[in-house]
């Protein structure tokens, strides 16, 4: 049983009632769990009081029954309330799974039941099927077949639609050659604005890789063909406005967390049209950067994220989004989109961002800024960028895209300091009954020498086009040429140059070229410095605007003793636009400090300062005590001059009995002078 409370209000304390946590384990494979939760919080500010409570409770039962050696039936009963001051709403949730896995097959049949009470009075029932079949014999082709249908209606009829989802794929692989197939289909019915959609997907690909004279060559190559038909139809009569997939050149991933900047890596598993198959991308982590570059620049209004996952609870999980997008042909530069609506599909597998506003851009992409750490592996599968279309002459809007595509990656190691490598990959999609074709490739060149164990150079050359029948054609080149030494093992740098064009049609457009520098010097044992040393000029050849960019920035780590570590980061950068008519400048600074000092293995000291643009402070003390006692004590000055204080406290009293507290208080420096406490206490008792 698990009691938590907290106790005492003055004005600004939040008052937080966790009451229960049952968790009794009455027979072997059966259980009931249970989860009480109140919470009431008053505020004040410029001399105003609010208050607020929350009542929630959530109580399951659950079973996990073996009948035989690989069959087994599970399920649960899950009952909840959530009560906001005076409003209330209810669920009750049933489901049940079978599953049988032996050596020649695995299998899982499940069906859920959720009936939601609103305190509008309206209730909202949700039935849930899904089947799952799949087998891998040696020697043989593997084969998958899944299967999802969800069903939802209300009292007052406001809601009515019926989704289901259907896969089967099969691949084979002969020695090095794999051979795939996989067939698709996802049907929509919305029996209130009587739309229907349906959208059946046949794939097809041919994969083959290679080494040959002792891995000196290596081949790596693929071939693919989709057909995909996407078939909307307004029940009613009435003309219609429906998604529309928008055709992608290529796939982008990066984990970054700095999403405003930075180029992302090709990844054209992305965009393959197999939702079924692991992109080698996971959400269990944030700040993973997943997007693609259109064939044409379009306009979107949802980003579906196709996702493959075991975790049957991702639905009720907290993942944060957002959207950027780039006009930039290089993809360097993003700018941020407002995300209106974020939810997930549990029939489709996929997450789905909804715009506050349509975008129209080239390239987009989908950054996940929190993600929930109890969740089981969950594999990104594909990416899609959604428009509309509307059809004002007919109630029925068929478009059938037929894609081919193809790459090679070719590796050449002639001598062990010399390698040589060439890449390409080509894209076309053709659309009906509109006829539109388009068409991308990319292929590149790079070369690299290692002039000695001291010095080695890098060449690299890549080339982008995109041909269409809707628009103008563009494309880029992009040239760089890269010295790294280590003339001893004290020191180490590079020195980069490079050279960017942006093409439309057979004229350019615009290009940038830029120089950097980067050197790391271990002073002495204890004593690191890097710096780094960047320029770039671009130049629009349209609007003939010149901009010019200088940036410099440094670090400097020290370490007198084992116990303590100091990290000094700085940077400056300025920037200058030409027009031609008038200049102007701009310039940015930052300067950061961190100390962490461990004087034993008890405590840890740690402080975090930016010195520029803004002072901020973070001062912390955490104590790990005999017992299983754990302290922290904390202070933050913000860059608003707000100051924070608290400290907390858990003990693990025993294998039975848990207790934590925790005080924070916050001061604003305005005219009202408002100000904040919060008091917490939790004792926490388990059989």
């Amino acid at each position: 049983m698990r009691i938590i409370k907290r106790v005492g209000t003055i004005t600004g304390i939040t008052i937080l009632y966790l009451i229960g946590s049952l968790n009794r384990s009455f027979a072997d494979g059966l259980s009931l769990n249970g989860d009480v939760i109140y919470t009431m919080s008053e505020n004040e500010f410029a001399g105003k009081m609010t208050t607020k409570s929350t009542l929630s409770q959530v109580y399951s039962f659950v079973f996990n029954k073996k009948i035989t050696g690989t069959m087994g039936l599970s399920g649960d009963i899950r009952a909840s309330q959530n009560k906001v001051d005076s409003t209330e709403n209810s669920t009750i949730a049933p489901s049940l799974f079978l599953d049988m896995n032996n050596k020649y097959f695995n299998s899982n049949i499940g069906y859920q039941v959720n009936d939601r009470f609103l305190a509008t009075g309206n209730s909202i029932n949700t039935t849930s099927k899904n089947a799952i079949f799949s087998t891998a014999p040696a020697g043989f082709p593997s084969l998958r077949f899944n299967y999802n249908e969800l069903q939802s209606k209300d009292r007052f009829s406001l809601v009515n639609s019926r989704q289901s989802y259907m896969s089967a794929s099969t691949d084979y692989t002969i020695k090095r050659l794999n051979l795939l197939y996989n067939y698709s289909s996802s049907t929509l019915n919305d029996f209130v604005s009587q739309i229907k959609q349906e959208n059946p997907t046949h794939l097809g690909t041919v994969s083959y890789n290679n080494s040959f004279f002792d891995n000196r060559l290596n081949i790596s190559t693929n071939v693919g063909v989709t057909n995909s038909t996407s078939t909307s139809i307004s029940l009613s009569g009435v003309p219609q406005t429906f998604p529309d997939k928008k055709d992608a050149s290529n796939g982008l991933y990066a984990i970054d967390t700095l999403p405003g900047d930075g180029q992302l890596s090709d990844y054209p598993s992305l965009i393959d049209d197999n939702k079924s198959s692991d992109t080698g991308i996971d959400l269990n982590g944030s700040y993973r950067n997943i997007g693609l570059k259109l064939k044409n620049t379009d306009t979107i209004n949802t980003i579906y994220i196709y996702i493959d996952t075991l975790d049957s609870n991702i639905a009720n999980m907290n993942f944060g989004w957002n959207i950027y997008y780039s006009n930039d042909l290089s993809g360097l530069i993003w700018s941020f989109a407002t995300v209106s609506d974020s939810s997930y599909d549990e029939v489709n597998k996929r997450f789905k961002l909804v715009f506050s506003v349509p975008i129209n851009a080239l390239f987009f992409k989908a950054v996940n800024t929190t993600y929930d750490s109890s969740a089981q592996k969950i594999s990104v599968t594909e990416i899609e960028a959604i428009g509309s279309i509307s059809k004002k002459t007919s109630v029925t809007v068929e478009t059938i895209t037929d894609r081919q595509y193809g790459g090679m990656n070719l590796s050449l190691r002639p001598t062990e300091k010399t390698g040589i490598s060439y890449n390409i990959n080509y894209d076309e999609s053709k659309q009906s009954p509109i006829d539109r074709k388009d068409t991308n490739i990319n292929q590149g060149i790079v070369l690299s020498y290692a002039m000695s164990k001291y010095a080695s150079f890098f060449l690299n050359y890549q080339s982008q086009k995109t041909e269409s029948t809707s628009s103008k054609s563009i494309g880029s080149n992009n040239y760089t040429f890269s010295l790294s030494t280590n003339p001893m093992e004290t020191i180490n740098g590079s020195i980069a140059l490079g050279r960017f064009e942006s093409l439309s049609g057979d004229d350019k457009t615009s290009e940038t070229t830029s120089e950097n520098i980067n050197m790391f010097f271990r002073l002495y044992s204890g004593i690191d410095l890097g710096t780094g040393f960047t320029s770039s000029k671009t130049d629009d050849l349209i609007s003939g605007t010149k901009t010019a960019t200088n940036s410099v920035n440094g670090n400097l780590t020290l370490i007198p003793k084992n116990s303590i570590n100091i990290l000094i980061n700085g940077a400056f950068s300025s920037s200058t636009s030409d027009t031609g008519r008038e200049t102007s400048s701009s310039q940015s600074e930052a300067l950061t400090s961190t100390v962490n000092i461990t004087p034993s293995r008890f405590v840890n000291l740690s402080a975090n300062i930016q010195h520029l643009p803004e002072t901020k402070q973070n001062y912390s003390i955490n104590t790990r005590l005999p017992g299983s006692l754990q302290m922290n004590i904390n202070y933050n000055v913000s860059q608003t001059g707000a100051e924070t204080m608290g400290g907390s406290i858990y003990w693990n009293i025993s294998r039975y009995l848990y207790i934590s507290s925790s005080y924070t208080t916050t001061l604003t420096h305005n005219s009202t002078g408002d100000r904040s406490n919060l008091y917490s206490i939790a004792l926490l008792i388990r059989r």
